[in-house]
């Protein structure tokens, strides 16, 4: 129900109350017959208000005027991807050409280098994390040892697997001989 329907309710209530009102006597309370004749009264004010057509009625207010929606701008962004994709195998550089040994340090043999410019596959690394452990860039088929320092490892390398690194290398003794002086008597 629209609030003019409401209103026109209103109104012709009162009116139907007033009139009736008038036709009563002073001091006479009404009587049940009274009040269901001012109830039909309202109720065929009610239907004949509600069947009115659109064009019979007579609006209070002006109408209110609703502006049509703006168009709005679609905006549709479109995806830069700026970040370098992370190898699947990780893999190692150096700063400085790096010697690969056999063991991690330099007490083990050489065996190979890492140039700066070149990229190794990484396969593990030290329990200390000072040293990866890479396939060899001068003998692919084998593998070296390089030492971290000057290295940078990109890819997931947190799950390569920490190895144990070959014993170091035991010297060999190679007895020298040394003079002895054995004085002899004068």
């Amino acid at each position: 129900m629209t609030a003019y329907s409401r209103g026109m309710l209103s109104a012709a209530g009162a009116l139907l109350l007033a009139g009736m009102a008038c036709n009563l006597g002073l001091g006479a309370a009404p009587t049940q017959a009274d009040v269901q004749e001012v109830q039909t009264s309202v109720a065929g004010t009610l239907i004949a208000q509600l069947t009115l057509t659109p064009g019979q009625i007579q609006p209070t207010q002006p109408p209110v005027n609703t502006p049509e929606p703006l168009p709005s701008a679609t905006i549709t962004l479109t995806p830069t991807d700026t970040s370098t994709p992370t190898p699947a195998v990780p893999m190692i550089s150096v700063t400085v050409n790096t010697n690969c040994r056999f063991g991690p340090g330099s007490i083990y043999d050489y065996l190979g280098a890492l140039l700066e410019g070149e990229t190794a596959e990484i396969v593990g690394r030290d329990p200390s994390g000072e040293y990866w452990y890479i396939r060899n860039p001068d003998d692919p088929a084998h593998f070296c040892w390089l030492w971290g320092e000057y290295a940078q490892a990109v890819g997931n390398f947190g799950s390569l697997p920490i190895l144990t690194p070959p014993p170091s290398p035991t010297p060999t003794y190679t007895p020298t001989a040394t003079a002895t002086y054995t004085p002899t008597p004068p």
